[in-house]
């Protein structure tokens, strides 16, 4: 379980520096992220949306890499490894 939350908390990092270098270089809100994540790993992540989604008060949309019927228009989620899942925002 340990392990697993320093995944997530690794990922909302991740996330938070993403979303400062968007905001300074292209002055933008995010407002929501997409994780792409591995089969194995959907379940992590989607027990920790709710966690997350109020850790970085965004909407929080959590999909596996292999799910076919995604919202991913720059094909992040083939990027996605297990414990290091892609994320795109929006």
């Amino acid at each position: 379980l340990e392990k697993e939350e320093k995944q997530v908390e690794q990922t909302i990092d991740d996330i938070r520096t993403v979303v400062k270098i968007i905001k300074e270089k292209q002055n933008k809100e995010v407002k929501k992220v997409f994780i792409y994540t591995t089969p194995k790993e959907v379940s992590l992540y989607g027990d920790y949306k709710e966690f997350i989604s109020k850790s970085l008060s965004m909407e929080i949309t959590v999909f596996a890499n292999n799910n076919k019927k995604r919202y991913d228009p720059l094909e992040k989620a083939n990027k996605a490894k297990p414990s290091r899942p892609s994320i795109y925002l929006e």
